[in-house]
């Protein structure tokens, strides 16, 4: 095989195994979302103004597949964590990124004017909003950890917030934790819940487009 064919080989199977990376996909709704203006999650070097909480519906999981967390917020121990500003502005709250790009995530709720902390919001009702939950098909590396009785291979468990607007603008954020089987009493064996780990978890991309 020539290095041409070999690349091209590569070209086209590289997306179909990346695609393939991520099994169980199941859509959650969203039971409701609140920002708070003060303060934020600290962290070493930065810290995000404002935070966010998504609570999504109790949903049963997929078939085979791990429980869903319910709720979701800005925290992340990862070493350059996804760094963000919430602000009010004539009643809609605005979450913009590192790099100074804003996205209109809502309306402040009428019934929580003047709130700064665990505000309601809502979203605005031409954008279109989703949240998915999907857990890696291949494992990776954990390490050896023998006080905790930790497997050696765990599965990340990824959740993934879409918010589109009518002219094409895009909220993307995503949330990163490890899963992994355990024993279940003689039963065939059941999934963890999602463990957040001190390498990486929580809240890992956010992006704006």
């Amino acid at each position: 095989m020539n290095k041409m064919l070999k690349k091209w080989v590569i070209f086209f199977l590289f997306p179909l195994i990346m695609i393939s990376c991520k099994t169980y996909r199941t859509y959650v709704p969203i039971q409701g979302i609140k920002v708070s203006f003060d303060g934020g999650n600290n962290y070493e070097k930065a810290s995000n103004i404002g935070n966010i909480e998504i609570r999504i519906q109790k949903n049963n999981a997929p078939n085979g597949g791990p429980e869903i967390t319910s709720k979701f917020d800005a925290y992340s121990p990862i070493k350059r964590p996804v760094i963000l500003t919430i602000t009010e502005k004539n009643n809609l709250v605005l979450l913009s990124d590192q790099m100074g790009k804003a996205f209109i995530l809502g309306e402040i709720d009428s019934t929580e004017k003047n709130c700064n902390y665990d505000c309601k919001i809502n979203y605005i009702k031409t954008d279109k909003v989703s949240f998915k939950s999907a857990v890696a098909i291949f494992p990776y590396w954990h390490g050896w950890h023998i006080l905790s009785g930790q497997p050696l291979f765990m599965r990340y468990h990824y959740y993934t917030l879409k918010v589109q607007k009518s002219n094409g603008k895009m909220l993307k954020m995503e949330w990163k934790y490890s899963v992994y089987k355990i024993k279940n009493n003689g039963k065939p064996y059941i999934w963890s819940g999602d463990y957040c780990e001190d390498k990486g978890g929580g809240l890992t991309k956010l992006k704006i487009k």
